[in-house]
C-alpha cells in the first residue's frame, strides 16, 4: 500500500538530503559520460540503455533500505522490464531522435540533473550536481526519459512503454501528491514516449535515423 503524502514528502526530503553523496556520483558519471561522447565515444544502444537504467537500480535500492516497499518493488518491476527488452538490443549504435525528441529529452535531462526540490539549505548552484539524481523516482526518471526520448526510444516499443508507465506514475504522484508543479515534465515525458512506441521500431531505418555523431562537432557522420 502506498504510504500518505505527508510520509511520502518526509522521506523523499531525507533521502535527497541524507544521500547527497551519490546525487554527486551520478553527476559525475554521467558528466564524464557527457565528455566521452563529445570526444568521440559512440555508445550501442545497450550500453546507452544500461546507464539510463542503473540510476533507477541506486533508487530502488535506497527506497528497499529506507523502508519504501511500495517505490522498491515498483522500480523493481520497471528495471526488470527494461532490462527484458535491453537484453535483446543488438550491436548497433544508440541513434538519436528527431529534432522535436532531442529538445523534448533535453529538456527532460535538464530537469532530472538539476531537479529543484527536496534538497535543504545552500546555494542554488548545488542543485547542479547535488539534485537527488538517482535518488529519487522523479528526478531519476525524468532524466531516464530524456535519455530514451533524445535516443529515439532506443529504437524498442516495449522499452519506451515501460518507462513511460514508470514515468507517468510518479509524475502524476508528484503533481497531484507531493504538490510539484513541475512534475508535469514527467506526464509530457511519457506521452512523447508513447507516442515513439507508436512508430514501427524493429530494423534500423538508416533514412530515418542518425547517430549521435551526426549531432556532435568535429565528427563525420555515419549511416548504417
Amino acid at each position: 500500500m502506498m504510504p500518505d503524502s505527508a510520509t511520502i514528502r518526509d522521506a523523499t526530503r531525507e533521502l535527497a538530503n541524507q544521500w547527497r553523496s551519490i546525487a554527486l556520483a551520478w553527476h559525475v558519471l554521467f558528466a564524464a559520460a557527457g565528455v566521452c561522447m563529445v570526444a568521440g565515444w559512440r555508445p550501442l544502444r545497450r550500453e546507452l540503455a544500461a546507464l539510463t537504467l542503473l540510476p533507477l537500480l541506486t533508487v530502488m535500492n535506497l527506497a528497499w533500505i529506507t523502508g519504501n516497499a511500495f517505490t522498491a518493488l515498483a522500480l523493481l518491476a520497471c528495471s526488470a522490464g527494461l532490462v527484458v527488452f535491453a537484453a535483446h538490443f543488438g550491436e548497433d549504435r544508440a541513434t538519436a531522435g528527431s529534432p522535436a525528441e532531442l529538445t523534448i529529452g533535453a529538456l527532460l535531462i535538464a530537469i532530472g540533473w538539476g531537479y529543484p526540490h527536496f534538497l535543504d539549505g545552500g546555494s542554488w548552484t548545488r542543485y547542479l550536481y547535488e539534485a537527488p539524481l538517482g535518488v529519487v523516482p522523479c528526478a531519476t526518471l525524468a532524466f531516464a526519459a530524456g535519455v530514451a526520448i533524445a535516443a529515439g526510444g532506443f529504437a524498442s516499443r516495449g522499452w519506451s512503454l515501460v518507462l513511460a508507465a514508470s514515468t507517468a506514475y510518479y509524475g502524476l504522484v508528484g503533481v497531484f501528491v507531493l504538490g510539484v508543479t513541475l512534475d508535469l515534465a514527467l506526464v509530457a515525458g511519457a506521452l512523447t514516449l508513447i507516442v515513439q512506441s507508436t512508430r514501427g521500431h524493429g530494423a534500423k531505418d538508416s533514412a530515418t535515423r542518425r547517430e549521435f555523431s551526426h549531432h556532435l562537432p568535429g565528427q563525420s557522420v555515419r549511416t548504417a
